[in-house]
């Protein structure tokens, strides 16, 4: 269950750990669930919160989505880098890896989707009011930075990536955008990722693009993967 702790290297069912050992399973439900209440606040007719077990196949995930027949599916995450990058410390007595020359979200689209304009779209209007609300993109992810995915931008100007090899993005039948909600292996930025404050302004700025982008009559999917 969370809270378990996971080995710096090895892959971890429950995502990737925070700088104070805290898993990312945490951080996605709390910010998917304050999107989900953030959009029924808001008026949609239909929201839909998906809590996959944690090591469940990818492929449930887009079906479930399917089923649901959801307008858009927002996979929710939180940002790490990778293994060899984290440098060790200690908190609270407990022995635990950060990396602080990282920070912001950023947004993922694939080209293989089968809605990708639509996707590209919402993932647009996403980054257009999460940075109106203050927040900035990460450049982690660009092909010259070593510890990130090192993937191409779709949009440089608002931290859209291409990612051409996320299941839940390529395989989905509706339009898809991943969101990394910020880096938790960097310490100051976990503590604000950690507040109420910090997910209403990512919730309200979701809910507000995906009504700028097709108004109130639809639905979402909104997939909290774990891994």
């Amino acid at each position: 269950m969370p809270g378990d702790q996971c080995t710096r290297f090895d892959r971890c069912k429950y995502g990737a750990m925070s700088a104070r050992g805290v898993t990312e399973y945490e951080f996605n439900l709390k910010l998917a669930t304050s999107v989900k209440d953030e959009l029924v606040r808001t008026g949609f007719l239909s929201t839909y919160l998906m809590v996959p077990a944690p090591g469940s196949s990818l492929q449930i995930r887009v079906d479930r989505a399917a089923a649901l027949h959801a307008d858009f599916s927002i996979s929710i995450h939180h940002d790490s880098v990778r293994g060899e990058f984290l440098r060790p410390w200690k908190f609270d007595g407990h022995a635990n890896w950060y990396f602080d020359d990282s920070s912001g979200f950023s947004l993922h689209v694939s080209t293989k989707n089968v809605r990708y304009n639509e996707s590209v779209d919402l993932a647009r209007e996403i980054a257009d009011q999460l940075i109106a609300h203050g927040l900035h993109f990460s450049t982690a992810h660009e092909p010259k930075n070593p510890f990130g995915a090192r993937m191409p931008y779709i949009d440089a100007s608002r931290g859209i990536y291409r990612r051409d090899g996320l299941h839940v993005l390529t395989r989905a039948k509706m339009p898809a955008v991943l969101l990394e909600g910020g880096t938790i292996v960097n310490r100051d930025e976990e503590i604000e990722v950690s507040t109420a404050a910090y997910r209403s302004r990512i919730a309200t700025s979701i809910a507000t693009a995906i009504t700028r982008v097709c108004g109130f009559a639809t639905s979402v999917a909104n997939d909290r993967p774990s891994d």
